[in-house]
C-alpha cells in the first residue's frame, strides 16, 4: 500500500476567542438543546456499549437488582471502571443505588460506593434489543471508521485501510438485534404467503434469523456464511433451541463459484434470503451484484428470493426535517464510506434483477421502517 498523500489544507489559524464567545452568547441555548447534549450522547453510547458488550445485558436482565462486589466477581470486571460506569449510570437515572456499604469506600471509588443497585423504570426501557442493535451497529461495528473520519478527510488515511474495516460481529449482531422486533416477523409472513417451507439464508452469520423462521413458521433451513467462528455458534445457537435437525449450515463464500450445499439440501430449498447483503458487492458497481445473482440464479434456478436492502434518503427533501427512521440516515451515511456499497432506489434494483434474468414481483415496506422487502422470482435454467 503506498503511504498516504501529504495533507494539502495549511495549519489552521489561531482561534479568536472574543469573537467565538460573542456569537455563542447571542444564541439561546435551552437546557435540552440539541447542540449541548451531544457530547453527552457520545459519552452515554459509549458507556452502555462497553457495558452491554461485555455481559452486562444479560446480567442486569436476569439480575436487575444486584450485588456490586458479585457482580464484578461474576463478569470479571475490573472493579474500579465498574464503579464510575454506574457512577455515571446513576446520573442519567439508569440504575439506583439501593444499599451502601458500610466500609470506608476505596481511594479510587466514586464517593457514593453503593453496596447494592437496580434498573430504574428508565434502566428497564432502554435495556431492550432496539437500543442495544444500534449501538452494536454504530458504535460497535463501525467506530473504527466514525472516529477516523478526521485523518479520512485530511486525506492522513486511505478509504481502503484497513484500519477502518468494520467489526463484523457487531454488525452482524446489530442487525439481528434491530430487525428481530418488526422485520423478521413480516419477512416470515411475505415466505408464509408464497408456501415457503425451507429456506437458504445467505451469509447466515450465527443464526439469528434461521433460528426465529424455524420457530415462527415451523419451517425448515439452511445457512451459508464464509466465517467459521459464526458458523460454530450458529450451531451452538441452534442445539441450544432443540432445532439441530432442522436447520443446517455450510462454510462458503456467497459469489464465489456455487456455493457447497448438499444435493437433498439444495433440493428441499424453496427460497433464498438475503439480509442486507446484496449491496455490498455494489462496491464495485451494479455488474458486480448482477454477476452474483447470475450465478445464484444458475444454482437455483426457479427460486423465489427475498432481499431485505434499505432505501436511500433523500436528504434534500429533508429540509432539516429528520428522517422517518434517523438511523436510515446514518446507515445511508456510512454504507459508502465504509465501502459496502450505496443503498440504491427500487427501480435501479428492479434492472438489476432483469440484468441477471430475474423478475422483481414486488417490493414490501415493513411498518415502522426504512427497509424495503424485494420479492423476487429467479428465472430458469441459464442457456450456455
Amino acid at each position: 500500500m503506498s503511504p498516504p498523500p501529504t495533507p494539502l489544507r495549511p495549519e489552521p489559524l489561531p482561534k479568536d476567542l472574543l469573537r467565538e464567545a460573542e456569537i455563542a452568547r447571542a444564541i439561546e441555548f435551552p437546557p435540552a438543546a440539541e447542540e449541548l447534549g451531544l457530547s453527552s450522547s457520545y459519552v452515554y453510547a459509549q458507556v452502555l456499549h462497553a457495558l452491554w458488550d461485555s455481559g452486562f445485558y444479560e446480567y442486569v436482565r436476569a439480575n436487575p437488582r444486584f450485588n456490586r462486589a458479585r457482580a464484578v466477581e461474576d463478569l470479571g470486571f475490573d472493579g474500579m471502571t465498574f464503579d464510575w460506569l454506574m457512577y455515571y449510570l446513576i446520573g442519567r437515572g439508569v440504575v439506583r443505588a439501593v444499599t451502601f456499604a458500610s466500609d470506608a469506600p476505596r481511594s479510587d471509588a466514586p464517593t457514593h460506593h453503593p453496596a447494592e443497585l437496580e434498573l430504574t423504570e428508565k434502566g428497564r426501557r432502554v435495556t431492550n434489543t432496539i437500543a442495544r442493535g444500534l449501538l452494536n451497529l454504530y458504535v460497535g461495528g463501525y467506530n473504527a471508521l466514525l472516529s477516523n473520519l478526521g485523518p479520512l478527510l485530511r486525506r492522513e488515511i486511505h478509504l481502503d485501510d484497513m484500519r477502518l474495516d468494520r467489526s463484523a460481529r457487531h454488525a452482524a449482531a446489530g442487525t439481528e438485534d434491530v430487525t428481530c422486533v418488526r422485520v423478521v416477523p413480516q419477512v416470515v409472513e411475505v415466505l408464509k404467503e408464497h408456501e415457503v417451507r425451507g429456506i437458504l439464508d445467505l451469509g447466515c452469520g450465527t443464526g439469528g434469523f434461521l433460528i426465529q423462521w424455524a420457530h415462527l413458521a415451523g419451517g425448515w433451513g439452511a445457512g451459508v456464511d464464509m466465517s467459521p467462528g459464526a458458523l460454530a455458534a450458529a450451531r451452538v445457537n441452534a442445539a441450544s433451541q432443540g432445532l439441530q435437525d432442522r436447520l443446517s449450515f455450510f462454510l462458503g463464500e456467497v459469489g464465489k463459484d456455487s456455493l457447497p450445499i448438499d444435493a437433498d439440501v439444495a433440493s428441499r430449498i424453496d427460497a433464498l434470503t438475503a439480509m442486507f447483503m446484496l449491496h455490498e458487492f455494489g462496491r464495485a458497481g451494479d455488474p458486480a451484484i448482477v454477476r452474483v445473482l447470475s450465478a445464484l440464479r444458475a444454482q437455483f434456478p426457479g427460486k423465489l428470493l427475498l432481499a431485505l436492502e434499505m432505501q436511500p434518503v433523500d436528504v434534500s427533501a429533508l429540509n432539516g426535517r429528520p428522517p422517518p427512521a434517523m438511523d436510515a440516515l446514518d446507515y445511508h451515511f456510512i454504507h459508502p464510506l465504509s465501502r459496502q456499497g450505496e443503498p440504491r432506489p427500487k427501480d435501479v434494483w428492479q434492472r438489476i434483477y432483469e440484468e441477471a434474468g430475474m423478475k422483481l414481483l414486488g417490493v414490501r415496506r415493513p411498518r415502522n421502517s426504512p427497509l424495503l422487502i424485494h420479492v423476487v422470482r429467479m428465472g430458469g435454467a441459464v442457456v450456455p
